[in-house]
């Protein structure tokens, strides 16, 4: 972990997580295979409550390296939370991979000719 704070200071990581969040919840809400956003679907709420959990645990960490007056308990329990929300990441990556990577088998069937894969 050494190294790699070496190379990508503690506050650069801070601000490209920070900043990344948003574009996870915006194409959250995007359908790979449809083209077109979901907005009444509770699936891309339930991922943007979870990003909401991620932007106070990461507001919450900048401000323990602010002010070392902050009780570590109430870090505790959201470090927790993380590691509870974590799988739903892993999942979410897993998915969009899957989509990705099947994008030849269904070119000609599903998808829309705007849809280029990443």
């Amino acid at each position: 972990m050494k190294n790699v704070l070496r190379i990508i200071p503690w506050n650069k990581c801070f601000l490209l997580s920070f900043s990344l969040l948003p574009l996870i919840v915006i194409t959250g809400f995007y359908g790979l295979y449809t083209n077109k956003f979901y907005f009444l679907k509770i699936d891309n709420y339930i991922f943007t409550f979870l990003v909401m959990i991620h932007v106070y645990f990461l507001n919450s960490l900048l401000r323990a390296d602010r002010d070392s007056s902050i009780p570590l308990n109430s870090l505790r329990t959201i470090e927790f939370a993380m590691y509870a929300i974590l799988p739903v990441y892993l999942f979410k990556l897993a998915e969009t991979l899957y989509v990705l990577m099947t994008y030849f088998d269904y070119s000609e069937h599903v998808f829309p000719p705007t849809f280029l894969p990443v």
